[in-house]
């Protein structure tokens, strides 16, 4: 990056003390040449107060609301807070709301912003004060990754041909700024093997039906919610899922259009779910992932299954992706240019922390490869798009430079969790390249690694001491 990012911090003299904190955790960021950051409290006797605030304001790519009742109830501040949303225009300027204190915001101009800390758990109320400002800071570089990336104007509406180098194809009417030459397509992993032969051929367990009071009844014992988008996702998550003891039987209860499997996955009580493919329309993820938080009220929400790959060269098929963000890119304002309008929101800070520490995990590719599949943690790209198309998929990139994969239910997933205050995060194996090959051969390996992921970690027993149950 040549140009340090600009931060903005607005917030209310009496909340200086907290801003004096937040000041000192992004320090880092500073002192790494990455951002430059300003506050009012820096305007220095003689200069005109407004203009000085307009000037930096109107300059920033990052403005941090530090939000609490007195910041919402001042007028100067939340007059402040008006001009800052009108700038919103992810991935060019980012308006994050930093939640000090308690305060009904959701209901205001703010409460289509995604805030941070994540899981929109105020700083106040966390009983580790500096783990809440790690998390703020977190989400900042987060956000950082997606500034990195230089403005491409193309349209991702549709996929854009570039098969007929006579037609001058630009991306977003810029002449010269071709793709990516995409006439050579790079097949590697290419191995056959039986599923039925593999250590990790689900098997389905037995199950005992139980009436929707029965299911209640022990809703609060819930701690995970695992759900999946289709049938091999959701064998892959079942053979790993084990009765209650003393039972025999994997429990399973019909509530309302749901249907839900309950059990011990790893060291806890989870729920495994599926719901459709996609975020949006009947049975999509949105509506899955609000009616199990509303029945269960779990600790944390897990998105589990399959994805498609950046790069073939240096990713390989099983390698599992762990999303650090969910990089949502179906909305836009389409015009001259193409403007992604997304916010584009972090996953919870602890389960993040612990994917990323998981060194002993380890699942193995099938014979004659027998590679171990890699672990890789990043941005991850989600649309309602089947994506297979290499031309498509090279403007996708070429706008979202940092993403390591793609899949389709992970913008409906953290839009719910974010709404419900309950932690996420989204683990997905490659099963492909969306590039013109599509095909489910790899789909049972990749489901069997992303759940071989999820289990080891959940199998730790204390792993999710610091999520609260909602």
């Amino acid at each position: 990056m040549e140009d340090k990012i600009k931060i903005f911090i607005a917030y209310d003299r009496e909340d200086a003390e907290l801003l004096r904190e937040l000041k000192d955790n992004l320090k880092s960021l500073e002192t790494e040449g990455l951002v430059t950051i300003w506050d009012p409290s820096q305007i220095v006797g003689g200069t005109e107060w407004k203009q000085a605030i307009d000037s930096h304001l109107k300059t920033a790519s990052i403005i941090l609301l530090l939000v609490s009742a007195r910041f919402m109830a001042a007028n100067e501040t939340y007059n402040l807070a008006k001009q800052a949303v009108v700038r919103n225009a992810p991935p060019n300027v980012y308006v994050v709301p930093v939640l000090l204190h308690e305060v009904d915001w959701e209901y205001s101009i703010l409460g289509k912003l995604a805030p941070l800390p994540t899981d929109k758990r105020p700083i106040g109320s966390w009983p580790n004060r500096n783990a809440a400002f790690l998390n703020v800071v977190r989400g900042v570089r987060g956000i950082l990754e997606q500034l990195k990336a230089a403005p491409v104007n193309a349209q991702l509406s549709a996929p854009v041909s570039t098969n007929n180098p006579a037609q001058g194809a630009s991306v977003g009417g810029h002449a010269g700024a071709r793709l990516p030459e995409v006439g050579k397509v790079i097949i590697p992993d290419q191995i056959e093997f039986k599923v039925e032969e593999q250590p990790w051929a689900p098997v389905f367990p037995r199950t005992t039906i139980i009436d929707e009071a029965q299911a209640r009844a022990i809703s609060s014992e819930i701690d995970v919610v695992i759900i999946t988008a289709n049938d091999t996702e959701l064998r892959a998550a079942m053979h790993k899922l084990e009765p209650y003891s003393p039972r025999r039987r994997v429990l399973l209860a019909y509530i309302g259009p749901e249907t839900y499997y309950l059990g011990k996955f790893g060291a806890y009580k989870a729920v495994v779910t599926k719901c459709r493919m996609g975020s949006i329309g009947e049975g999509s993820v949105i509506l899955a992932a609000q009616q199990a938080q509303i029945i269960w009220r779990p600790r944390a929400i897990i998105m589990v299954g399959v994805a498609f790959g950046k790069d073939p060269t240096k990713q390989h098929l099983g390698d599992v992706l762990v999303a650090s963000q969910i990089v949502p890119y179906e909305g836009q304002r389409v015009g001259a240019d193409v403007i992604f309008r997304n916010p584009i929101p972090p996953s919870n800070a602890v389960l993040l922390n612990r994917f990323e520490n998981a060194p002993t995990w380890r699942f193995v590719r099938p014979m004659p490869d027998g590679k171990a599949c890699n672990l890789q943690v990043g941005p991850i790209l989600s649309g309602e798009k089947l994506v297979d198309d290499p031309d498509f998929k090279a403007v996708l990139f070429k706008r979202f430079p940092a993403a390591i994969g793609g899949e389709m239910e992970g913008a409906g997933l953290c839009a719910v969790a974010g709404r419900f205050g309950v932690a996420w995060i989204l683990v997905k194996s490659i099963c492909d390249w969306g590039d013109g090959h599509k095909q489910d051969l790899y789909q049972p390996l990749a489901a069997a690694a992303a759940v071989s992921l999820v289990h080891h970690v959940l199998t730790q027993k204390t792993s999710l001491n610091s999520i609260e149950k909602r």
